[in-house]
């Protein structure tokens, strides 16, 4: 009786050992499976952005004209009232990437923030209050 349970044991055990090396990982890997969506404060906003504008993405989803207006430095304009373009340039987007969204006031980001982890995205911050409630976090140009 004692043999079949350390033989069960062992069983159950193995087909556990399978399982988790089955995945690839072994649980190491979680970081490349990790997904952020999140809203941030300017100051938290700011911080990420500093530590990793070599390899970020900054997007200001206003219309042409207020991005024109002023707009944070090195961030890319993408229209979110052109629905049609809007919607095909995300999903040109490496969804693996990360991404810093902002608009004016925080919906448009918002919403954005909403359908990019919809469509796949992995890590995307988007700016709380936008650009008008954030100031210059970041150096405004125009």
């Amino acid at each position: 009786m004692q043999k079949s349970i350390w033989i069960i044991l062992g069983g159950v055990f193995i087909a556990l050992a399978i399982i988790a090396f089955s995945s690839g990982c072994f649980g190491l890997c979680a970081s490349s499976n990790r997904v952020i969506i999140k809203t941030l404060s300017p100051g938290e906003f700011a911080s990420i952005w500093n530590q990793t504008k070599d390899t970020a993405t900054l997007i200001d989803v206003r219309t042409p004209e207020e991005y024109m207006s002023g707009h944070y430095k090195n961030a890319q304009n993408l229209n979110f009232y052109d629905e049609l373009n809007f919607k095909n340039a995300l999903n040109k987007m490496d969804k693996n990437k990360r991404y810093l969204i902002y608009c004016r006031s925080g919906h448009r980001s918002g919403l954005t923030l909403k359908l990019m982890k919809k469509l796949g995205f992995k890590e995307v911050y988007d700016l709380s209050g936008g650009i008008s409630g954030a100031g210059d976090i970041i150096p405004i140009v125009k």
